[in-house]
C-alpha cells in the first residue's frame, strides 16, 4: 500500500477565496479573467487553473496576488477619490422633524 502525504494545504475554490477576501465570487472570477490595474498601470491577474468543477486557486497564488495589490496601493488623500479628484463636501441635511423640534424648544425657552 502506498501512502501519500501532502504538506500543502488544498487548493481553494472561488467561493472560498471570495469568503476570505470578503468579496463576491464574481469579483474573484474577474480577478482571474481580467485582473486588476495597479497604480503603475500594469495589470495583475490572480493565477488559477480550471477543473471541470470550476476554478481552483493555490493559497500561495492568492497570497502573491494580495501582496501585489498591497505593495502597489496608492495612498488616498483625505477628501479625494481613487483618481485623485477632489470630492465635493456635502453638508448633511437636517430632517424637517428635527427643525420643527428645535423651533418648538426655542419657543418654550429651552434653547
Amino acid at each position: 500500500m502506498i501512502q501519500k502525504q501532502f504538506d500543502l494545504p488544498p487548493d481553494l475554490m472561488v467561493n472560498e477565496v471570495a469568503h476570505r477576501c470578503r468579496t463576491h465570487p464574481s469579483a474573484v472570477r474577474r480577478w482571474i479573467d481580467r485582473g486588476v490595474i495597479l497604480a503603475d498601470g500594469t495589470r495583475c491577474r490572480l493565477e488559477a487553473y480550471r477543473l471541470p468543477g470550476g476554478w481552483r486557486i493555490r493559497p500561495e497564488d492568492l497570497a502573491a496576488f494580495q501582496r501585489a495589490l498591497t505593495n502597489n496601493a496608492r495612498p488616498i488623500e483625505q477628501g479625494r477619490d481613487l483618481n485623485g479628484t477632489q470630492t465635493p463636501r456635502v453638508r448633511a441635511r437636517q430632517s424637517v422633524g428635527h427643525l420643527a423640534a428645535k423651533a418648538q424648544a426655542k419657543a418654550l425657552g429651552l434653547l
